[in-house]
């Protein structure tokens, strides 16, 4: 296999991972902990309608909307500092293989 596809497979799969685990981690949040919590709460709901006046939003779905993105901006990060630091154990364990004397 050339270099060039091995590289282009590799940046596919960390494509492929970081969507994947953003989806999840995404999934997670509006069903598990974080948003219910958020919409269950006093504290949570008065967070949430300052957050729909200060971006002047009408309605269940504006809301709904706004919580969307912000969880999935959080999770896009969250998931693409895992593939980064997944990426630099796996190489760090691959070399330390070959070189005994690598950390």
């Amino acid at each position: 296999m050339s270099n060039q596809l091995l590289k282009a497979l590799i940046i596919v799969g960390k494509v492929t991972f970081t969507l994947g685990l953003t989806t999840l981690l995404t999934r997670w949040a509006m069903s598990l902990w974080p948003i219910p919590w958020i919409l269950h709460t006093d504290w949570g709901m008065r967070a949430y309608l300052w957050l729909q006046r200060l971006f002047d939003m009408y309605g269940c779905e504006d809301g709904e909307d706004m919580l969307i993105l912000l969880t999935l901006s959080v999770t896009l990060i969250a998931s693409t500092l895992t593939c980064v630091a997944l990426t630099k154990a796996l190489r760090n364990l691959r070399r330390s293989r070959v070189d005994p004397n690598v950390e």
